[in-house]
């Protein structure tokens, strides 16, 4: 597969990562887990975050790109790591206890897709609905412009992929068991 330079990678040193694509989707990812989707909520009057969490652990090779890291300290507990903000809104909290927050400030949750293969791991790709931005932007300790100059391309499962549908997020509303 073709290398796709429209992204931005974070990590959280460990068994986290996180990449940001141009297109404005926000893909969650390990190779040591699978991904657990929590909980769904509403910060503001526009915007929705979900929290997703280590899930069961998985023994897979791969994932080292570089990767801008935002390291953890597990007994931190729940407390926020680092940030990372895009133009679009969006953002992500690295969290000490190796969760991750995704959400936007003027967007709901379009849908999470999460996959499950034990030879790569977990990932959880969240798309947000609309194109409202922010006029104004929180600070962030890491900040992407996201140009958002086409439609986020559709999810799919590759070879050997299983969607899992506990938790899911459709249309702002949970839909998974």
């Amino acid at each position: 597969m073709a290398r796709n330079d429209a992204r931005h990678l974070f990590s959280n040193g460990r068994d986290a990562r996180v990449t940001v694509f141009e297109d404005g989707r926000v893909k969650v990812w390990s190779t040591a887990h699978l991904w657990e989707v929590g909980n769904l909520d509403r910060h503001t009057a526009l915007g929705q975050f979900v929290e997703l969490h280590p899930g069961r652990p998985v023994h897979a090779t791969g994932g080292t790109e570089k990767a801008t890291v935002i390291p953890i300290d597990p007994n931190l507990g729940t407390e926020v790591a680092g940030t990372v903000g895009m133009s679009n809104g969006s953002f992500v909290y690295f969290l000490h206890s190796g969760s991750v927050v995704v959400g936007n400030d003027t967007r709901d949750i379009a849908r999470t897709f999460n996959a499950s293969r034990e030879e790569t791991g977990g990932s959880v790709m969240v798309t947000f609905a609309s194109s409202m931005k922010p006029r104004t932007l929180r600070e962030f300790d890491h900040f992407v412009e996201v140009p958002e100059l086409r439609k986020p391309v559709a999810n799919r499962l590759y070879a050997g992929e299983q969607e899992i549908h506990d938790g899911k997020v459709i249309d702002g509303v949970r839909r998974g068991s």
